[in-house]
């Protein structure tokens, strides 16, 4: 049996998991309570707590409830819609205009509308420019109007303000084939033509698809992490999200917006670009003949991050953290413009024993390049709640573990969807007297 005596002083109950039943503890300051637990009394506890998204409409596509907000996927299909339009010569004109099918993605309080040529609106839909003015490269500009928070209950007042909102002389261009200049003008010919569908041919697509869309924009950061500071993506672009390659050279530039799988000579490898690194990892160590290996590691486009951070970090998660009050604390690394170098900070709040939240409001956070938590002694490995919290994040993620006595380290490279474990030296000089748990894991699996 394990030995894990040692309990979080902030606990205020446990619960033991024993052959046949469950053990539960009230951990009262002067003495400790005992009661045995049947699986089913456990089980109606926790279906105490209830969650409830309320009525989905049937043009829900997708929804996800996260503490940086959340995001739904809705459409609407192709129809004769009345729109208020705003003309220079015309000044504001009612138009019965048919539209295309329309996907709307919303984040917190901002909102993306495209459109699609196909009926039927499936993940591998592929996107196209919304034939509409005042929508920025996707993003919808809704003036001053107030633009409620993401969830299923507001959807019908998105849409509502989308279709009553006038629409004027703002991002008019290359909205369409036949009238480049001003879409307003193509909507005018086809209400007074009296047209029933919209002509597939006028729509701009993409190699874009929805569900592209979807991983770009619901997930913490990355429509930050991929614009670069500008708030709106630059969807009429053919480059696609998540690219396919074969490998033609050992090293070739990543193309794709998110991350793209590369065939190569050596396997299948994961390959990932931000301005501090390119990343090529291995997803499969295989033999391809005939085809040339691919780079595997990290190509910094800064210096290493030098062994001065890693020996501060280490000395203040020992200085700062007593041993017998131990919580975890969480530090970012980021590139500062303003000095030219590689600073730290501390961004851990809500510390427990076994836990803490990273302070996603320090404006450090959105600059981080790798993220980096201490550990309880003994836990030598991501939790859980560590592949949740770091999923769909692009940057680099560490565990420090036994600060104390002997520190260990442990890292891994976040690519939105895959975490991928990574040796520190791809990193930086790894600090006197400290272990990397990859390696030592690595050199076990040669010697067996």
């Amino acid at each position: 049996m394990n030995n894990f005596s040692q309990v979080p002083p902030d606990a205020s109950a446990a619960l033991y998991f024993l052959p046949g039943q469950y053990l539960f503890a009230d951990l009262k300051e002067s003495s400790v309570s005992l009661k045995a637990l049947s699986s089913d009394q456990v089980a109606r506890a926790f279906r105490k707590v209830h969650t409830d998204t309320g009525w989905l409409g049937k043009r829900v596509l997708r929804y996800r409830e996260a503490p940086e907000g959340n995001a739904i996927l809705s459409y609407e299909p192709a129809a004769i819609r009345k729109l208020s339009v705003v003309f220079t010569d015309k000044g504001l004109v009612e138009l019965a205009v048919p539209m295309p099918a329309l996907i709307l993605l919303g984040k917190g309080n901002e909102y993306h509308l495209w459109a699609a040529a196909s009926t039927q609106i499936t993940a591998n839909t592929n996107l196209a420019v919304a034939p509409l003015p005042n929508i920025g490269s996707g993003k919808i500009c809704f003036g001053k109007n107030e633009v409620p928070e993401t969830h299923p209950s507001t959807l019908s007042d998105v849409w509502k303000l989308i279709f009553d909102t006038p629409f004027n002389a703002d991002h008019t261009g290359e909205r369409c084939h036949s009238e480049p200049q001003d879409i307003r003008d193509l909507l005018w010919k086809l209400a007074a033509d009296k047209v029933k569908k919209f002509p597939k041919s006028e729509l701009i697509l993409s190699t874009t698809t929805v569900e592209d869309g979807w991983i770009r924009f619901a997930f913490l950061n990355c429509m930050q992490d991929l614009t670069s500071g500008s708030e709106e993506i630059q969807f009429a672009s053919s480059t696609p999200f998540i690219g396919h390659r074969i490998a033609q050279e050992r090293s070739e530039p990543v193309e794709a917006i998110l991350y793209e799988y590369v065939l190569a000579g050596n396997g299948v490898v994961l390959k990932a670009h931000r301005d501090e690194f390119t990343v090529s990892v291995p997803l499969v160590y295989r033999e391809i003949k005939g085809l040339p290996e691919a780079f595997v590691g990290i190509k910094w486009h800064k210096p290493k991050v030098a062994g001065r951070i890693w020996d501060e970090i280490c000395l203040h998660a020992k200085v700062h953290n007593s041993k017998d009050n131990f919580k975890e604390e969480l530090y970012l690394i980021y590139w500062d413009k303003g000095s030219d170098s590689w600073k730290w900070c501390t961004s851990g709040r809500e510390r427990t024993w076994a836990s803490t939240i990273a302070d996603d409001e320090r404006p450090e956070y959105s600059e981080a390049c790798i993220e980096v938590h201490t550990h309880p002694p003994g836990a030598y490995q991501f939790s859980k709640a560590d592949d949740g919290d770091e999923s769909g994040k692009f940057r680099i993620f560490g565990i420090i573990v036994d600060v104390h006595d002997k520190p260990k380290l442990r890292f891994r490279c976040g690519i939105y969807d895959h975490l991928i474990p990574i040796p520190f030296s791809w990193i930086g000089q790894l600090p006197s007297a400290v272990i990397d748990l990859n390696e030592v894991e690595a050199l076990l699996q040669m010697m067996l």
